[in-house]
């Protein structure tokens, strides 16, 4: 025990550092008093996590490093709701993994001492797949805990062995759930080195100590200090903000021989090549031939065919995942593909590489990763880059990231999740070029809104005029193809709300929507019920009709998380309301500004003849706000909370 824990004697700090170290000699009374200054340490929770740690063993097995981690974890339910979140523990593993040495018991408090209760109750079963996956090869292990209650303490320790040595590995020290003490610990050879990187570890006070004896070094790593994150609305994954590491084998020396195994991004091209390997030598099938040929037959630029195929495979295929064993890897032969019009990222990037290469274009099949996950090939490069993959042609020293798992999206930008991201292009078995997605600026996306509305008693009724671009035309173009005619009204009900809950479109149209490379317009007719206020001889009335203009007030200021948006955005609302039959105007609302690096925002007033126009302009100039920025977006809000509430008076002449 360290000399830092021994001054917590008689204190609280104590009391928790017994809890985990002889829990099973405690009495019912000494548990509820160790569950009470939990209870006042986390407030709200219903579990704290008192051991987390994985230990990482890299040892040669037939003259190549072997991966096996190693896993305990101790949680100690604190209250009654604790007990049904631990009933279960899951442990996930795919083909390329082996799960041994499981061990599973719980701890529950009784008069005298807590009673130690063996888990052998387990089955395995195919794990349920992640959001967007249709099928992949995850198992999961479930161990059942029986008859927990307050005060239990769960143990689960296991062993899981890597079939392959070429994937990351790492930790991450706390997450939304109390930690006490994490650690990891990596165990190798001397003569195995490491490609090792931190993030976000300054926000913890993290220890590292390092050992060697006979030729192995082991690494600690560890953190006394808890932080605790929570869940945020609009945040990014938890991986752009929680403190982590993350490790893979850079390269190794056996018996004098030097091999690299993931060192630099040519090694990691070097390991990734192979599984391109057969799309990249297999000759365009007949099929493809014919269809690349009939949708490009009458076009004369490549550009244009490049689009027609792009916009073919995105018309054509549907977007299913899969990830099973190589198969999470590997792109399936584009033949088989046109075949069976389905099939996920790799087979839809392969199938237009190959269209492509039926009609002489050369295109580049591309490792890019989404927009969740934080990380860079230029800093860390690594299988953690990446989950995603499409095709890249280039002309005129332009990118065009073609990627069809978004069946609207237009050639003239990439899909909104990995914008901002670098792509790694496979130039030849050899070759390979790093680049940059680019963020489409505010610019790109915008929303021009025109309205001019009428008073009828109490009710509104309008006429709207709107003009989408970008990434607002690819979501509401992806809605729009799957409506009905029959459903137009209620489509563009759901998609235009303003003023309160009784707005309803009347009658709509919709020009160019379904047309990916033009700006949408739509046009419609609308009421809304009890939206003016009257009083006496007066009319009072909120022109800014659409009161979520941002769907995010104010970002508290203890907030861990980053605020993240889908896209950068540009938009201008114009309400021109019609002044009713001997009525005046008595009062207008000032003109209200505000205008920084991340947000741009104008409202003003004017009266012209019998109408009163109100224009608002907002632009969102960022993807990802930190917290550093948190302050001067708490100012724009303020401001535009005092705008959205003001209201214009209209009195009745005399």
């Amino acid at each position: 025990m360290e000399i830092s824990q021994l001054r917590f004697k008689n204190s609280k700090g104590f009391i928790l550092f017994v809890c985990f170290v002889c829990f099973s000699f405690l009495s019912q009374g000494q548990t509820n008093e160790i569950l009470t200054a939990y209870k006042a340490k986390y407030p709200g929770n219903h579990i704290v996590q008192t051991k987390n740690e994985r230990t990482v063993t890299i040892k040669y097995v037939k003259g190549k490093p072997t991966l096996v981690y190693h896993y305990v974890y101790e949680d100690l339910i604190i209250d009654k709701n604790g007990a049904n979140m631990l009933s279960e523990y899951a442990i996930d593993f795919t083909s390329f993994e082996t799960v041994s040495n499981i061990e599973a018991y719980s701890l529950i408090p009784s008069e005298s001492k807590s009673k130690k209760v063996v888990s052998n109750n387990m089955f395995t079963r195919d794990a349920e797949a992640d959001r967007g996956i249709f099928h992949d090869d995850s198992k999961e292990t479930v161990i059942v805990f029986p008859g927990l209650i307050e005060g239990a303490l769960r143990h689960i320790s296991y062993d899981i062995t890597m079939t392959e040595n070429d994937f990351p590995f790492g930790f991450i020290f706390f997450d939304y759930t109390p930690t006490e003490n994490p650690t990891f610990k990596i165990v190798s050879d001397t003569s195995i080195h490491l490609l090792l990187k931190e993030y976000n570890t300054d926000k913890i006070k993290l220890k590292k100590e390092e050992t060697i004896s006979k030729n192995i070094r082991t690494t600690t790593y560890s953190c006394d200090n808890a932080l605790l994150l929570k869940p945020e609305d609009n945040s990014p994954n938890i991986r752009y903000y929680a403190p982590q590491i993350l490790a893979q084998i850079a390269y190794y020396n056996y018996k004098g021989e030097k091999v690299n195994v993931g060192a630099n991004l040519k090694d990691l091209h070097t390991n990734y090549a192979p599984n391109v390997a057969e799309v990249e030598n297999e000759k365009p099938s007949p099929e493809i031939t014919r269809i690349a040929d009939s949708i490009t037959r009458n076009l004369s630029t490549n550009l244009d065919k490049v689009r027609a195929i792009y916009y073919w495979v995105q018309d054509h295929v549907k977007y299913i995942a899969f990830e099973e064993g190589m198969g999470g890897f590997v792109p399936r032969q584009p033949n088989a593909v046109v075949d069976k019009r389905f099939g996920d990222c790799k087979d839809m990037a392969s199938l237009i590489y190959s269209m492509l290469k039926a009609v002489n274009i050369p295109s580049y099949l591309t490792w890019v990763g989404s927009r969740d996950l934080p990380f860079k090939y230029s800093e860390f490069p690594s299988g953690m880059c990446d989950n995603h993959m499409i095709t890249t042609y280039k002309e005129d020293g332009k990118y065009y990231f073609l990627d069809a798992t978004n069946s609207f999206q237009t050639m003239n930008a990439s899909t909104g999740f990995i914008q901002g991201k670098e792509a790694l292009l496979h130039l030849s078995p050899t070759e390979y070029e790093l680049t940059s997605i680019p963020v489409r600026d505010e610019n790109y996306s915008t929303v021009y809104d025109f309205s001019s509305i009428k008073i009828e008693g109490k009710d509104l009724v309008g006429k709207s005029h709107t003009t989408i671009d970008g990434y607002y035309h690819t979501l509401i173009g992806n809605y729009a193809k799957d409506v009905l005619a029959k459903d137009l009204n209620k489509f563009l009900t759901s998609i235009n709300q303003r003023g309160n809950n009784s707005f309803i479109v009347t009658g709509g149209t919709m020009q160019n929507v379904l047309n990916r490379d033009t700006t949408g317009v739509i046009n419609f007719d609308w009421t809304c019920k009890n939206y003016c206020t009257n009083l006496d001889d007066a009319i009072y009335i909120n022109m800014i009709l659409n009161k979520n203009i941002t769907y995010q007030n104010e970002l508290k200021e203890t907030r861990i998380a980053p605020f993240e948006l889908d896209h950068q955005s540009a938009d201008k609302y114009v309400v021109e309301l019609e002044i009713p039959q001997n009525y005046v105007v008595s009062h207008l609302p000032a003109s209200a500004s505000f205008h920084s690096d991340i947000v741009d925002f104008d409202v003003k007033y004017e009266q012209k003849g019998s109408k009163i126009i109100m224009t608002l302009d907002i632009a969102l100039k960022f993807l990802i706000l930190e917290p550093s920025q948190f302050a001067e977006w708490n100012k724009f809000v303020a401001q535009k909370k005092k705008a959205i509430s003001e209201t214009i008076e209209l009195k009745r002449k005399k």
